[in-house]
C-alpha cells in the first residue's frame, strides 16, 4: 500500500494564471471541434469504455505509470469509472492543449485513489500525448486555478490531492507539465489544516510565477505556504501550545537542465513540512 508522503507573497510575483477546470459531460463537443466530443477522445485511452447505468466504464490498454510514486511499476491495465470528466486547457510549447481528468479503480493501484490525466493536441486528437495516475491520496482534483505560468509558451498544471479525518485535513499539491511529450511532475508542496481543542490552524498554498524578460522555456516561479492559527475557549487539559497569528513560509524554484525538473532555492518548504510531519 502506498502512503502519503509529506513535504509573503514576494514583491515581483506576476498574477497568477487563472485557468480553471471545467466539469464536462463525456458527450460534449470538444470547443473548435465539430463533430469531436470528449468521449471520442477518452476512447483513444480505453478503447472499450462504455456508458452503464448513467456513469462510463472501460479499460486503459496501455500501462499508467503513477506520477507520485515513480519508483513503483506502471499499472498494466487499469480500469476506469467516472460520471463526468475534467478537462483544463493550457499551453505547451507553444501549443494550446487539452488534459481530461477521469477517476480510475485505486483498489487496481493499491492508493487511497486513482486520477488518469491524459495529455491530448485537439489537431491530433487520434492519440494522447501522455496519460498517468496523478492520485497520490484518496480525492484528486485540478486545483484552482488549474494552471502557473512556468515561461513564454509553458504551462504548468496544478493539481491536488487529498484527505482528512475528525481534526486535521492533508493536501498534497503538485505542479505537472509536459516535458518532451511526457508529463512529469517539477515540485510539490503539502499543507495541513487542523481543528481541534478550541485550536484552528489553516495552511494555504499559493503558486505564482516570477516576471522575467528570459528567453529561456522554463522560468522561475515561487510556492508560498501561509499559516493562519486561531485559538478560541478550549476545555482541553492540558491545552497544546499555540498561538494566535499568521506566518508564510517561501521557496523560489528555478529549472534545473542537470535533474530536469525544477529546484527550490532553500529548504524553507521541507523545514516547514518537517514541523507540520510532527502534528501528525
Amino acid at each position: 500500500m502506498r502512503t502519503l508522503t509529506a513535504l509573503l507573497l514576494l514583491p515581483l510575483l506576476a498574477a497568477p494564471a487563472l485557468a480553471q477546470s471545467t466539469s464536462i459531460e463525456l458527450t460534449d463537443t470538444v470547443p473548435g471541434f465539430a463533430g469531436l466530443t470528449y468521449f471520442d477522445l477518452a476512447r483513444t485511452i480505453a478503447p472499450d469504455l462504455e456508458q452503464v447505468d448513467g456513469h462510463y466504464e472501460g479499460v486503459i490498454t496501455t500501462p499508467v505509470r503513477n506520477l507520485a510514486y515513480a519508483d513503483e511499476a506502471p499499472i498494466p491495465a487499469l480500469s476506469v469509472s467516472f460520471y463526468r470528466g475534467n478537462v483544463v486547457s493550457f499551453s505547451s510549447d507553444g501549443i494550446e492543449m487539452l488534459a481530461l481528468m477521469v477517476s480510475a479503480n485505486a483498489a487496481e493501484t493499491g492508493t487511497p485513489g486513482a486520477a488518469v490525466l491524459a495529455i491530448f493536441d485537439p489537431a491530433h486528437p487520434g492519440s494522447p500525448i501522455d496519460i498517468a495516475d496523478v492520485a497520490s491520496d484518496q480525492f484528486t482534483g485540478f486545483d484552482d486555478p488549474s494552471t502557473v505560468s512556468l515561461g513564454n509558451e509553458e504551462d504548468g498544471l496544478i493539481v491536488s490531492s487529498s484527505h482528512f479525518n475528525s481534526s486535521q485535513g492533508y493536501r498534497m499539491s503538485a505542479v505537472i507539465a509536459l516535458v518532451d511529450g511526457k508529463l512529469t511532475e517539477m515540485t510539490e508542496v503539502f499543507t495541513l489544516n487542523e481543528n481541534y481543542c478550541g485550536i484552528r490552524r489553516e495552511q494555504l498554498h499559493s503558486i505564482a510565477p516570477l516576471i522575467s524578460d528570459s528567453d529561456d522555456r522554463w522560468h522561475p516561479f515561487v510556492v508560498t505556504v501561509t499559516e493562519v492559527t486561531t485559538v478560541g475557549v478550549t476545555d482541553c487539559d492540558p491545552m497544546p501550545v499555540a498561538m494566535t497569528g499568521t506566518r508564510a513560509v517561501a521557496a523560489t524554484f528555478s529549472w534545473s537542465a542537470e535533474s530536469g525538473r525544477y529546484e527550490p532555492d532553500s529548504t524553507a518548504l521541507d523545514d516547514l513540512n518537517a514541523e507540520t510531519e510532527a502534528r501528525f
